[in-house]
């Protein structure tokens, strides 16, 4: 089977990759399609850093900003000019081990930029990927050089993939447009269109020390250099020696206005759709928790906070909730009794035990917003002498706030983020704190309070499709084997985290790298 796709520039890939969708989204319809999932993201600064997702099988890699929206900002199609069966990288770097994707059909506006036919059959088996040295890059990265042709074993047969040259896209697909950049150090050269950028592999030496701009150039000629340079590119006899290796799409007139450091700047603007949670406003000292809707939530005061819809515990009806935030994911009852661990107790005859203790049993239920990254907890017991789960009297017990964006928790994409800010009062001091914050910047107050370490790794556990990884450290110039990662400290406290408890607030903080998982208010 051979897969396609089709690039849409400035906007994303197929019908289901889009540029400013949110990550949960994204890799619950890739999970849903079953594809392999590898994650990469930072262990010394998560809140601060990019996640990048590969999906193994097709060789995409999809990079995610990850301040509060953790929205899709650069989609990358990996290794369209590497030889023989084809190898995708275990994400940024590289260095890790690597595993044979699918060749992808790439087609533009109904037209394909890479073309498709069979092949005889090989006369030698597929070239083990243990035994092949080439890796992934992105734009801005280096990869080792390869020919004009890539095939593949797909039910039996062999099928030769025409390679994306220079020429095919400036002169018959995209038209021309302003000249790219040469990056000398690796070879490559960058052609840009409004939201999708080319990183061509220059192959012949001889080319390449004729485009190669001298050491004495003069600066101020770069623009008549950089003309000439294209000028030769297109010009060259043999257009399968510049080939495509790999393609970006963005949002952006070109691949020097897309700055990918950008991602990491947490000032720019916050945009949500307006069927989206864009954040929580909550006010722990009263109870009250503000939902807001879409561009209610943007960090710009100029916008309008029309959308918003408030829920207070204790009195907010689980109808009210039903109205604002629609009919949950999945939803659960819970009986609850403290006094069960007394019923061994000698003095306590059997009758008066069963009475004492249906008479202490509270019953709830939960709604589970996966979408939201919300769940709420409503108290069953005020409904009169019998549980009426429909009643309008049922009210909100607890609100529980999730981060599942944190790779290194086990509630990792099965809630969505949700982001909030919280004020309350501290030794008379009114405080606030937020979602884009660690543990260690809370207050003092908080951070001195005795945790309860929360330990379930034992019997909870991430999807085996996703394979979360951190970007491994050399150690003494080498990297890292297999054995330090099956059996290092890190894995045995995977998904450990420590409780701390407020006046009518719980965090939940992941132990390794201090983001705030969850909170709990009540």
């Amino acid at each position: 089977m051979i897969y396609e796709t089709v690039i849409v520039p400035g906007e994303g890939l197929g019908n289901h990759i889009t540029l400013g969708d949110s990550m949960f989204n994204i890799i619950k319809q890739l999970s849903n399609a079953n594809y392999k999932l590898k994650i990469s993201y930072s262990d010394t600064d998560f809140l601060n850093v990019p996640v990048v997702v590969t999906v193994v099988k097709l060789g995409i890699r999809l990079t995610f900003r990850n301040q509060r929206e953790q929205t899709l900002d650069l989609i990358e199609l990996l290794d369209l000019a590497i030889d023989g069966p084809v190898l995708a990288s275990s994400g940024v770097g590289g260095a890790n081990s690597v595993k044979r994707h699918q060749l992808l059909k790439i087609i533009y506006k109904n037209v394909s930029l890479n073309e498709f036919e069979n092949s005889e059959l090989l006369s030698s088996p597929l070239m083990d990927p243990e035994t092949n040295n080439s890796s992934s890059s992105s734009i801005a990265e280096n990869s080792s050089s390869s020919s004009s042709t890539t095939l593949t074993s797909v039910d039996s047969k062999v099928f030769a993939s025409s390679k994306i040259t220079l020429k095919l896209i400036y002169n018959r697909i995209f038209g021309p447009t302003y000249p790219g950049k040469l990056i000398s150090s690796s070879r490559f050269y960058v052609l840009s269109y409004p939201g999708v950028s080319f990183k061509f592999k220059i192959l012949s030496e001889d080319l390449f020390q004729k485009v190669a701009p001298s050491t004495d150039s003069d600066p101020q000629e770069q623009s008549k250099v950089d003309e000439s340079i294209l000028s030769s590119l297109l010009n060259w006899d043999k257009p399968e020696e510049i080939v495509c290796d790999s393609i970006a799409l963005y949002k952006g007139n070109s691949w020097n206005d897309f700055d990918l450091k950008g991602i990491m700047d947490s000032r720019g603007p916050d945009w949500f759709k307006q069927s989206e949670i864009a954040k929580l406003l909550i006010n722990l000292d009263e109870g009250k928790t503000d939902i807001c809707f879409g561009r209610s939530g943007a960090r710009d005061s100029s916008v309008e906070a029309t959308d918003v819809a408030s829920l207070i515990i204790g009195h907010t009806t689980q109808q009210e909730v039903l109205n604002i935030l629609g009919p949950p994911d999945d939803y659960f009852n819970k009986s609850d009794s403290r006094l069960l661990i007394h019923d061994h107790l000698p003095f306590l005859k059997e009758a008066d035990s069963t009475n004492v203790i249906e008479q202490d049993i509270s019953h709830y239920k939960f709604h589970n917003y996966f979408r939201y990254g919300i769940d709420i907890l409503y108290d069953l017991n005020n409904t009169g002498s019998h549980i009426d789960q429909n009643s309008s009297k049922t009210v909100i017990k607890k609100i529980i706030v999730h981060n599942g964006g944190i790779t290194e928790s086990l509630s990792f994409m099965k809630w969505n983020r949700c982001n909030w800010e919280m004020t309350t009062t501290l030794d008379g001091r009114s405080v606030k704190i937020d979602s884009t914050m660690y543990l260690k910047d809370f207050p003092e107050q908080i951070r001195n309070l005795a945790p309860v370490l929360l330990n379930r790794n034992e019997s909870e556990f991430i999807d085996n499709d996703l394979d979360i990884i951190q970007l491994p450290q050399p150690s003494n110039g080498h990297a890292r084997t297999n054995n330090e990662y099956s059996n290092g400290p890190k894995v045995k406290t995977w998904g450990q985290s420590k409780l701390h408890g407020l006046d009518r607030c719980i965090f939940e903080a992941v132990d390794s790298s201090g983001c705030i998982s969850s909170v709990t208010i009540y």
